[in-house]
């Protein structure tokens, strides 16, 4: 079959700008707005979504006490988000840990597409593996966040990544082995871990981040896993052939045990978010 590239790149392109054309319209998260003290505009906000909800000025009692209207002027100077990063260890030491995470999510995550797509199948075949397995990866990441710490999913989806790589090895290249299945279920096994650990990597950088910190920590991760991802393909073409896969195998082992060192101490002012948490919660349900 001979499709034309181009009609679907221009539609891709038509889609991309309208999304960003309504970027415009999406309201700030009401955590950022108290975290960034902008409390009128927080203010106003809850009242919005009591009306919403059928609701009355007489919902915010609860929340009353944590969103006080104050003049921003009177403010503190507060650090930039760079600054922050810097003047806090226990945030230094989570961009790091997240840095290592996304550099082993995405060079593993390209690695492992790269394997996929040479084995003696059909492009149409090795695509619907590959789709497949990073579905089943996004649904398996959201359980194990939903069942432990992030740090232990992460920790849990790099170690599944790294059962498949290691079985695939052995298969391949200490048993000579070569039945397509088989090596087809490996890699499926191995993609599915990093499916899973390239999604909870984002989930990391919500939960493990004050919201100001939010843009930077993703920028900061996305640079250093994608700069080093540029390498990915130089190991790919790499000889003898088991090159890549013990790579991958290599960066999933480092990775899982990377995720175990995220802490959540620098989290400030936990039970004050918590309690307008359930305030929130309270207003909108």
């Amino acid at each position: 079959l001979k499709r034309s590239w181009k009609p679907m790149i221009e539609v891709a392109c038509v889609i991309l700008f309208v999304l960003v054309a309504f970027l415009a319209f999406i309201p700030e998260s009401l955590r950022y707005l108290y975290d960034e003290r902008k409390y009128v505009e927080l203010d106003e906000k809850l009242m919005l979504i009591s009306k919403s909800n059928n609701g009355t000025s007489d919902n915010l009692v609860g929340a009353k006490p944590y969103i006080r209207v104050q003049n921003q002027l009177d403010q503190p100077e507060r650090d930039n988000s760079f600054a922050y990063l810097k003047n806090h260890s226990d945030s230094f030491l989570n961009i790091v840990c997240l840095g290592v995470i996304w550099i082993s999510a995405t060079f593993n995550y390209y690695l492992i597409t790269h394997e996929i797509a040479n084995q003696k199948i059909d492009i149409f075949t090795a695509t619907l593996i590959s789709g497949t397995a990073d579905i089943v990866g996004y649904v398996a990441g959201y359980l194990l966040y939903k069942h432990s710490t992030i740090g232990k999913a992460i920790s849990r989806s790099f170690i599944l990544a790294f059962i498949g790589a290691a079985f695939l090895l052995s298969f391949v290249y200490a048993y000579h082995g070569s039945e397509l299945v088989t090596m087809t279920f490996f890699l499926g096994i191995c993609k599915v871990g990093l499916s899973a650990a390239v999604l909870l990597g984002f989930i990391a950088n919500v939960i493990v981040f004050k919201p100001r910190v939010h843009g930077t920590a993703f920028g900061i991760c996305f640079a250093v896993a994608y700069i080093i991802t540029l390498f990915a393909p130089v190991t790919t073409s790499s000889n003898p052939s088991w090159v890549p896969l013990a790579f991958l195998s290599l960066f999933a082992l480092f990775g899982s045990v990377i995720a175990l060192v995220i802490k959540y101490e620098h989290l400030e002012d936990q039970t004050q978010q918590d309690n307008l948490d359930d305030s929130i919660l309270k207003i909108t349900s």
